[in-house]
């Protein structure tokens, strides 16, 4: 069975065998997990909200380390909108944030642009919404995106189209589907 990590300050703060994987329109998939899966302490709820007009109120998250600390860099809904009551608790985590996240031992590369907290791994097929003001699809090429550093700056989720998509993780599609996509990795 597969897993999904979340490194910060050189050490593992989450891994779990179960999440929750949520396609949104036009991005890679974002993972959310259930907060037992963060190791104790890392989670620390900080002011502040916004709205997804699927999901509803996020509430965020900073994550800390003995080591490194990145400020708003996780989310979650504590009382999601109607239809997505299963990530309710769960925390999702902006890739670019940390050190690295991994989706069965590979590691997610952060959406680019800072929109949203896709993880793109090398079996995701784009075009993804990406660059600033971007309103259209853009392919990503993987081999660009590793290595790169990582933004410094905290990235809100902007308002707009955010339906979920298709299970399948080959078909990233706009879709006006409305709901959670319940994965074992």
């Amino acid at each position: 069975m597969g897993s999904v990590t979340v490194e910060l300050g050189g050490r593992t703060i989450a891994s779990t065998n179960h999440a929750w994987r949520v396609l949104e329109t036009r991005h890679p998939p974002t993972y959310y997990l259930l907060r037992e899966a963060f190791a104790e302490g890392v989670l620390r709820q900080t002011a502040g909200s916004s709205w997804c007009e699927w999901k509803g109120q996020a509430t965020y998250y900073d994550l800390l380390t003995d080591t490194r600390g990145a400020s708003r860099s996780a989310w979650g809904y504590l009382n999601p909108s109607p239809g997505f009551e299963p990530i309710a608790g769960a925390v999702a985590v902006m890739a670019a944030f940390v050190d690295r996240c991994t989706v069965n031992g590979e590691e997610g590369v952060p959406q680019p642009g800072g929109i949203c907290g896709g993880w793109i791994t090398s079996w995701i097929v784009g075009p993804f919404k990406g660059t600033r003001g971007s309103m259209g699809w853009q392919k990503v090429d993987l081999s660009v995106l590793r290595g790169q550093p990582r933004p410094s700056h905290q990235l809100r989720i902007p308002p707009g189209n955010t339906a979920p998509l298709s299970a399948d993780r080959r078909d990233h599609r706009p879709s006006r589907v409305k709901k959670v996509v319940t994965i074992r990795i």
